[in-house]
């Protein structure tokens, strides 16, 4: 019995050398590229750009439908985690029918113009894969258009608003702008990947809320959400 008790323990033993080497083979590579992190010099400057589709959400779901968006943004590095960024947006989407409808126009779309200025924070990093949150504030330029035929009887009903009147091209079209410029905030939460020559693979949701403050439809705040890839340098 001693006998067998010895072997029991040895293997024991060795079983636990084992899977204490095997920990530490797995463990070995996240560490070097702590170390590796650290040891490399930290890159100040941020420059982004990216696209995407802009979608709907919230009160404005119904009201426009999904369009696109485009962005960039200049940064500054506080820390390895902390950054400080200057972001750009624009995107443009269709008009509901809805509001269409309500309007008697046939077509329509939004374009809005979002500059903010936002705290970026790296909260998880592993190798080259890292995540990260975002939110600020700024100003936001919403400008509304329908169109449709100079000859059709909505053109008479739409110029007496106080908003504007409709101007007619030369091809016959009539148009009707409403513009609004309105604070904004936004919040985004995206993942990196790290490639060669310091740039970086990035996909991003983003959520905006901008007071139109308008006295037609939606006559409420616009929120959107763009979901865009870009690149990183």
């Amino acid at each position: 019995m001693r006998g067998v008790i010895g072997v029991d323990g040895w293997g024991l033993r060795w079983l636990r050398a084992v899977l204490m080497l095997g920990l530490c083979i797995t463990m070995l590579p996240a560490v070097l590229a702590q170390k590796a992190d650290a040891a490399e010099p930290m890159q100040r400057l941020e420059l982004r750009a990216d696209g995407g589709l802009l979608s709907p959400v919230g009160g404005t779901s119904g009201i426009t439908n999904t369009g696109w968006n485009v962005g960039g943004s200049v940064g500054y590095r506080l820390t390895r985690r902390l950054s400080l960024r200057v972001d750009g947006q624009y995107g443009r989407a269709g008009i509901g029918d809805s509001v269409l409808q309500f309007q008697l126009f046939p077509n329509g779309n939004y374009q809005l113009w979002v500059p903010t200025l936002n705290v970026a924070y790296t909260y998880w990093k592993h190798g080259r894969y890292s995540g990260y949150v975002s939110g600020g504030g700024g100003y936001s330029r919403i400008l509304t258009t329908f169109s449709g035929s100079a000859t059709s009887p909505n053109c008479y009903m739409l110029c007496i608003c106080p908003e504007g009147c409709i101007s007619a091209t030369g091809s016959g079209t009539a148009i009707y702008h409403y513009s609004s410029n309105q604070p904004a905030i936004d919040g985004a939460i995206g993942f990196t990947r790290q490639f060669r020559f310091r740039s970086r693979l990035f996909v991003e949701a983003r959520f905006e809320n901008l007071n139109e403050n308008s006295n037609v439809p939606p006559f409420k705040n616009v929120e959107a959400m763009p979901v865009v890839a870009g690149l990183e340098w």
